[in-house]
């Protein structure tokens, strides 16, 4: 498991990676290009900052959240609401920063079934007692 943290703020970064780092987990610090996209899994968690700066990051976001699990922290809350697995406010307290983390550290995420749930077969005889 790793933990990347993504962000255009110098300071933000460093403050998540020695908050994550205090939980006794190692941490990456990356930029959104830099992120090894082949090599994420579920098991892999990115905390991603979007500022107004970073707006950009917004169109990478669905691909990430369905790859590993996604933390967003916002500069302000009506920047953008997107899909991910935990959306936290920048300004929040440092206690909710730090629940928010340790709630996504124990989060346990799986791969969506993209597949058909029902064979041909049980789709043809349900289609038939349905019509």
């Amino acid at each position: 498991m790793a933990v990347y943290v993504v962000s255009n703020n110098l300071y933000l970064q460093e403050g998540m990676t020695a908050l994550i780092r205090s939980t006794g987990t190692k941490v990456i610090k990356a930029g959104i290009h830099d992120l090894p996209f082949d090599l994420l899994s579920f098991e892999d968690i990115i905390i991603l900052h979007l500022s107004p700066d970073s707006k950009n990051y917004a169109r990478i976001i669905s691909s990430l959240n369905r790859l590993t699990k996604l933390m967003v922290v916002q500069t302000s809350m009506n920047l953008l609401c997107c899909h991910a697995d935990h959306i936290i406010n920048a300004k929040d307290s440092l206690s909710n920063l730090k629940q928010a983390t340790l709630n996504l550290l124990k989060t346990i995420k799986s791969k969506i079934n993209d597949g058909p749930l029902l064979s041909r077969i049980e789709n043809i005889i349900i289609n038939y007692a349905l019509a």
